[in-house]
């Protein structure tokens, strides 16, 4: 789903724009979120989707930084 609205928002979708930036805001503390609930994981896989969520951190500092931010104005 991301994958997809990263294409269109490459295509000029502000509203697809938007919407990856709310993913990349709430998807890490959604990842947290559930790996801090005991028994939910195993330890494996709760490390896996840390991993994950440090990428997904990592791409919101770019996708709601100024410069992408000045590409899709109001």
């Amino acid at each position: 789903m991301t994958y997809w609205l990263t294409v269109l928002a490459s295509r000029g979708a502000r509203g697809a724009y938007l919407r990856v930036r709310v993913i990349s805001i709430v998807m890490p503390l959604a990842i947290i979120g559930v790996d801090l609930i005991p028994g939910v994981t195993t330890v494996w896989f709760a490390m896996m989707q840390a991993t994950c969520a440090l990428a997904i951190a990592a791409a919101a500092f770019i996708v709601n930084g100024s410069r992408l931010r000045a590409a899709f104005p109001r």
